[in-house]
This record gives structure tokens, C-alpha cells and sequence, in this order.
């Protein structure tokens, strides 16, 4: 979405009021969001929280997906959000 939209990592993370080196490692998936702090994403990006979330897959989705490697133990296989 801030790509979308045409915003640099540093202007969200001045609109979010956060560090610009957060941002980056949020969007990595290096660090998780509380939901205050999803809250101010989302109105800095002009959307709900829900639609943060519209195109994020279900948990059943990505269980069958990504089970074979964590059967492997292959973590590399999996989304850094989900490691």
C-alpha cells in the first residue's frame, strides 16, 4: 500500500511517528506491529485496519501451504512473518 501510494518508508514512518528504520524492518517482516501502532499505519495510509489485513492469507491457507516445511524444518521456505 505505502508503494501504492507513492510514499517513501521515511514520510510513513514521519506520519506514523516512527523511527524510519522501524518501518523498513516491519515491512522485512523483521518486527511485529502492536495494534496501536497498526492502528496509526493504517490512518496514515488512508485505510482501515481491516483492509491492512484484506489481502493477508488465513491461517488454514497458509497451514496447508507451508507445512511440508516446517515438517522439514526448512524455515527458509517460509514467510519472515511466519518463521
Amino acid at each position: 500500500m505505502r508503494l501504492k501510494r507513492g510514499i517513501s518508508q521515511e514520510r510513513l514512518a514521519e506520519l506514523c511517528t516512527f523511527h524510519r528504520n522501524y518501518v523498513g524492518a516491519v515491512e522485512r517482516g523483521e518486527n511485529n506491529l502492536t495494534l496501536v501502532n497498526v492502528g496509526k499505519l493504517a490512518a496514515a495510509l488512508g485505510v482501515t485496519m481491516a483492509e491492512l489485513f484484506a489481502d493477508v492469507p488465513t491461517y488454514e491457507g497458509l497451514r496447508e501451504e507451508y507445512l511440508s516445511a516446517w515438517k522439514e524444518r526448512d524455515r527458509s521456505k517460509l514467510p519472515p512473518w511466519y518463521r
